[in-house]
């Protein structure tokens, strides 16, 4: 297994549910030398006489050291350029950021300081290596730490597919310190939460995983609607300043995401998930009339959207009543889309295929809940491996 589809395989999973895998790919796979190392270091129990000579050694080399002239311009091995960083790297951009404001983490901040105290160590080989120990050590604490933030106000998995699922409403936690909107001059407005479609998506991208070996792109909001409704323009979308924050979030995801599917596959498909209690047995797709889908029509025409192998037809003889399916009501009428499928439709040249599917709520009920998504999945998939043809 190369280094990148080990990285590639690592970003596939849950860090909370897979987390003993992530250690294990990364320490055999990824960093097979400087994980034992690091490690070798941090355990090793010195003899006696090293424990005597060492210090001392070094208390002098430092004493002697101190006598020459302190060097102007330290050559940094983060500025030398080599293969796998050709522009160089800066040791701040690496590791997790923020998800909710973008500022580093913890995590970073130790990595900043480590490299801090190691560019005093110029020649002190041994003290690197304990400091690189020492960071291997803080690493587990500071991520279990980063974890109990407002980061988790998201669920977000980076894919292998060119899907991408996103769930704005399916959110049951408050937002710490917003106080809940009340919608004064904004049209349609409601705070009701679309019940079920957080779990909903999460269990159609395990089940596509399943079908396709590979995960989708997923974006779901764990804040509840009432606070912030991250499927309106932002001026809509919350009341409070203290929400902004969690607004922007979700969306840097779902932009991500989009940015990442247009770079590896040239553009994929972005379906949203929501739920309606109109008709409970029904399934409504939105795309502004087929505006948010004009890639997909321009390369297929409407047997992507309404054919045999296209999702809905696919739904369809499964046996689930969906509007419009192309044969009867042939416009969208009830639900046509929204803020998400108007911003990252493919009628603004983003090369990303946007459907909303409103969901009847007795087919989001508990007890149908996993029926649903195992048909979802497998619609979805007949459709990816017919359309989005990089899938097999």
């Amino acid at each position: 297994m190369s280094r990148y589809a080990v990285c590639d395989a690592i970003q596939e999973l849950d860090p909370e549910k897979d987390h003993q895998r992530i250690v294990f790919l990364s320490s055999c796979y990824d960093f097979p030398f400087d994980a034992p190392r690091a490690l070798e270091f941090a355990l090793f129990r010195p003899a006696r006489f090293t424990r005597y000579v060492v210090p001392r050694a070094l208390r002098l080399r430092g004493a002697l050291g101190g006598l020459l002239p302190p060097r102007r311009h330290p050559r940094l091995r983060t500025e030398m350029r080599c293969p796998s960083y050709p522009e160089r790297y800066v040791m701040g951009k690496w590791g997790r950021r923020n998800l909710v404001d973008g500022k580093p983490t913890r995590f970073d901040f130790v990595l900043l300081l480590l490299m801090h105290h190691m560019r005093n160590f110029k020649r002190g080989a041994l003290a690197k290596v304990g400091l690189v120990a020492i960071g291997v050590l803080l690493h587990g604490l500071l991520f279990a730490q980063e974890e109990q933030g407002s980061a988790k106000l998201l669920a977000v998995w980076a894919g292998m597919l060119p899907v991408i699922l996103s769930a704005p409403h399916g959110g049951r936690e408050p937002v710490p310190g917003v106080p809940v909107r009340r919608g004064i001059g904004v049209p349609q407005f409601t705070t009701e939460r679309d019940s079920n479609t957080a779990e909903l998506a999460q269990a159609i991208g395990r089940a596509l995983g399943d079908r396709l070996d590979a995960k989708p792109f997923l974006i779901v909001a764990r804040f509840e609607r009432k606070y912030v409704d991250a499927n309106r323009p932002h001026a809509a979308a919350y009341e409070s300043a203290a929400a902004k924050p969690y607004y922007e979030a979700y969306h840097r995801a779902l932009e991500d995401a989009a940015e990442r599917v247009r770079q590896r596959w040239m553009g994929g498909l972005l379906l949203d998930i929501h739920g309606q209690s109109a008709e409970a047995d029904t399934i409504f797709r939105g795309t502004d009339n087929d505006r948010s889908v004009s890639a997909l029509q321009q390369k297929f025409g409407n047997e992507a959207l309404t054919g045999p192998k296209s999702i809905v037809g696919q739904l369809a003889l499964k046996g689930y009543k969906v509007i419009p399916n192309g044969a009867g009501e042939a416009r969208e009428q009830r639900y046509t889309g929204g803020y998400t499928t108007r911003t990252y439709g493919s009628h603004r040249g983003t090369q990303i295929d946007a459907i909303q599917l409103e969901i009847g709520s007795n087919l989001r009920a508990r007890a149908n809940l996993d029926r649903m998504a195992i048909d979802l999945a497998d619609s979805i998939a007949v459709f990816a491996r017919q359309y989005l043809l990089v899938v097999r």
